[in-house]
Formats: structure tokens, C-alpha cells, sequence
């Protein structure tokens, strides 16, 4: 699923709570190993684009 918001964080575990929330709240997604394995493959370091 295609979405447009970036989120930025301190630490990787504080961007994994904040990916968590959001993706279950917004788009119904289930907090599984899988998920947060496929989420964890997307974090990219750096200031998110504008």
C-alpha cells in the first residue's frame, strides 16, 4: 500500500512504535514479525524527503 506520510525518530525502536501505530490505525494493518520485519527493511537514515 502506497502512503504519503514520512516519520522521523531519535532511535529505530522509537520509528517502529510510531510505524506500528500509524499503520494499524490508519490502515488496519496487525502488529505481526512479519510486518515489522518488512517495516524494518524500509528504514532509511537520514531526514526524510519534503
Amino acid at each position: 500500500m502506497k502512503c504519503s506520510v514520512a516519520l522521523a525518530a531519535d532511535s529505530k525502536e522509537e520509528l517502529l512504535q510510531a510505524v506500528l501505530e500509524h499503520g494499524a490505525s490508519v490502515h488496519g494493518y496487525e502488529d505481526t514479525p512479519e510486518f515489522r520485519e518488512n517495516i524494518t527493511k524500509e528504514f532509511k537514515e537520514g531526514t526524510p524527503p519534503m
